[in-house]
């Protein structure tokens, strides 16, 4: 969420509602102000911009609730004021979390807690406040309305989640309410003729949509079967199979109940009686007389054509029909998650072992690029790549931008391989101007030259499942010193971290004379908080106490680890080989 309204939307004259198709686009909380943009500079370049795209944040907070924000943003810097001048500990509550400011040359960025009891965390970026909150089902939802054919639409890249706007209900839910009321406003929707004709135009555009799966997700479409009687389908001759799905975030007032409570409800919204037998391309005229059986729609919860799917945000509720098959890939839609389903973005990869597979979503990658802008001929590096997402992203642009990037793991050199060599043929195909490599190395004793790089992007480790606290306190002032080395004067670091505080310690410590802070902000990634912090490169000479002898040590307990990994794992696998063969042989004796 961003403290200026005009940065919250890209608008323009009123559009043409006939001309125009109307999209919904959840996004990471945090990263609105940047989805909106991107979106827009997407659009543009396609030649869809001002005059015929129209890019709103739905739900943005109001004028009062952002007042309240600066006020409560004063309020810790006048506390961390007082703090300097007593220099004295002030012990907080118990219930309170830290909430740091850094200054640098009169320019002050706080992060931090907003400790009022409503779970937000507040960030600054760009002299404007934004506030994120962590929680799997909290999205912001991006509203699109454009011009542009489904062909330019579905290739935007920071679009995760694509969606076809149905209808928009404001304050439907201002007062707690018991399950059966919720559910009869719901399904109330079904006789209002905005919900009718929002359902109608909201299909027509699916029927576009599917008839492109086929060609844009054919390596991960597992029953490419059900595509072929799609065209019956869309013209009326047989019924369609739909689904119901729910979203709801934590300040809904809706409390009472589980989330999957709605489904019956949402799928009840559909006017079914009212389309059977009409064909979704608007060419063929429905004909009450000659509806027979097989034109019918019915509700299947696996082997459905589309899904409906409801966002309670707050006290508003919005219908949408998702535009990407997810259950023809069995990949995690909205049914299986109740929050942002899988990035199924290309270029795809389709082997490997998943134990191992550490992606960040290209969708959240290209906004980091984004936010990023790179500029035309810019070495990117990403120097704890994972997979490889954000240098192949940066390259996927369109911004004529080299991205580099590498990872430490052994278990992922085979994927990284397949992945770079698909995302150079998506890249061909595309015929977009920009390059990716990816390779091993050690993110702490990089193989760069000095001043090298323009920009660095990085997903850096946290989680317990990539590095523990105590590793990450011995392992960021080092990469922060090659980060700082390999930067040339003026570049930019742009670094996504779940905890921000081991860069500040750099940034107050050893890399206050080469390394200065220029934002930091809170975003949710996949549920939880983590925050984007931009740095730049000053005139200064990088140094570390003894790096190669930390890096040694840090190299040699690395190494026993992936050891003692390799030994359980294998222990493991012979383990479930016996217990394999064993309940093998005990199902033969029971035949």
């Amino acid at each position: 969420m961003v403290e200026n309204q005009e940065a919250c939307f890209h608008k323009n004259a009123p559009l043409d509602d006939s001309k125009v198709d109307s999209y919904i686009a959840p996004c990471p909380i945090g990263f609105e102000h940047v989805m909106i943009d991107a979106i827009m500079y997407s659009l543009e370049k396609a030649g869809f911009g001002v005059g015929k795209s129209e890019v709103v944040w739905l739900f943005s907070p109001s004028e009062d609730k952002l007042e309240g924000m600066k006020v409560q943003v004063a309020k810790h810097l006048q506390l961390k004021e007082e703090k300097r001048l007593k220099k004295k500990y002030i012990e907080k509550p118990a219930n309170q979390k830290a909430t740091y400011a850094v200054s640098e040359d009169d320019h002050s960025v706080i992060v931090g807690p907003l400790n009022d009891g409503s779970n937000l965390f507040l960030g600054q970026y760009e002299g404007n406040v934004i506030v994120s909150r962590p929680g799997a089902t909290e999205v912001g939802i991006i509203l699109i309305r454009t011009s542009a054919p489904p062909s330019i639409v579905s290739n935007i890249r920071v679009i995760g989640p694509l969606l076809g706007l149905v209808s928009i209900h404001h304050d439907i839910f201002t007062e707690p309410l018991e399950l059966d009321q919720i559910s009869g406003i719901i399904e109330d929707l079904r006789c209002d003729s905005n919900t009718v004709s929002g359902y109608e135009s909201c299909l027509n555009l699916w029927s576009r949509h599917a008839s492109m799966w086929k060609q844009r997700y054919g390596p991960l479409l597992k029953n490419s079967n059900d595509l072929d009687n799609l065209n019956d389908k869309i013209n009326g001759k047989v019924g369609l199979k739909y689904r119901a799905s729910c979203v709801r975030n934590g300040k809904c007032k809706a409390k009472q109940f589980k989330t999957c409570d709605l489904f019956a409800s949402i799928g009840g919204s559909v006017p079914h009686d009212k389309l059977e037998g009409s064909s979704l391309d608007r060419q063929t005229p429905r004909l009450k007389s000659k509806i027979n059986p097989t034109q019918c729609w019915s509700v299947d919860l696996k082997k459905y054509d589309f899904e409906v799917v409801g966002f309670l945000v707050d006290t508003h509720f919005v219908l949408a029909i998702s535009l990407i098959p997810y259950q023809l890939m069995n990949a995690n839609g909205f049914s299986r998650t109740c929050a942002l389903p899988s990035d199924v973005t290309p270029p795809f990869v389709t082997k490997g072992n998943e134990e191992y597979l550490i992606r960040l979503r290209p969708s959240t990658s290209s906004l980091l690029v984004h936010l990023a802008n790179p500029q035309k001929g810019d070495i990117l590096v990403d120097v704890c790549a994972g997979l490889g997402t954000i240098p192949i992203e940066a390259a996927l642009s369109n911004r004529s931008v080299v991205g580099l990037g590498g990872e430490i793991s052994p278990y992922l050199d085979g994927i990284m391989s397949e992945y770079a060599s698909e995302a150079r043929r998506l890249s061909n195909s595309l015929s977009l101007h920009g390059a990716s490599d990816i390779c091993l190395w050690d993110a702490t004793l990089l193989s760069y030259r000095d001043s090298c790089a323009d920009l660095i992007i990085s997903d850096l480790p946290f989680g317990q499942k990539c590095m523990n606290s105590k590793k990450l306190r011995q392992f960021s002032p080092l990469l922060l010193a090659e980060v700082a080395r390999i930067l040339r004067v003026g570049g930019r670091a742009i670094l996504l971290s779940g905890i921000y505080r081991y860069i500040l310690d750099y940034l107050n410590g050893e890399g206050k004379s080469v390394i200065f802070l220029r934002n930091i902000f809170p975003v949710n990634i996949g549920g939880h908080l983590a925050y984007v912090v931009e740095i730049e490169r000053k005139n200064g000479v990088v140094y570390v106490d003894r790096h190669r002898d930390k890096v040694r040590k840090m190299t040699q307990r690395r190494t026993q680890e992936w050891k003692r990994d390799d030994s359980s794992r294998l222990h493991s696998k012979e383990k479930g080989g016996n217990q394999t063969h064993k309940r093998q042989r005990c199902l033969a004796q029971s035949k």
